[in-house]
């Protein structure tokens, strides 16, 4: 089941991603902001990382990345998703320094809420304030 947005279409990745899903694994400049901070990956890593992805997939509905592509030529410009932190919570985590993603959580309306120990390291925290509700 596919997303769209006026400019994306968000659709689970598949295990015929993986050339897609390497041209962002594969450069350590988006690398560096994933998880612990890890480096590129390889052609089988990422092989093996889409498996992982369409596992988690099935088991957690409504979580894991998904596959972002324009919706005027369906060229591939990254992924998304929610994934549940390792040490709990329910908020949104960028590295401190990732300017390009704080901006992306800013865009879609969540607000900076402090930092917090994530992934082993200090990571900015998001929040989303959820709408107001209207009472009968």
């Amino acid at each position: 089941m596919a997303l769209s947005t006026p400019r994306l279409v968000l659709r689970p990745f598949t295990p015929g991603d993986v050339d897609d899903l390497l041209s962002m694994d594969g450069d350590a400049r988006v690398m560096r902001y994933i998880g612990t901070g890890l480096g590129p990956r390889t052609r089988d890593e990422v092989t093996a990382s889409i498996g992982r992805i369409v596992a988690f997939a099935a088991e957690h509905p409504g979580m894991s990345l998904l596959h972002a592509s324009t919706r005027d030529e369906g060229r591939f410009v990254g992924g998304c998703g929610l994934f549940p932190l390792p040490e709990g919570g329910d908020v949104g985590v960028t590295f401190p320094d990732n300017a390009a993603s704080q901006q992306v959580l800013r865009k879609i309306g969540m607000r900076e809420d402090g930092q917090a120990e994530h992934y082993g390291r200090t990571m900015q925290m998001f929040v989303a304030d959820a709408p107001a509700q209207d009472v009968p």
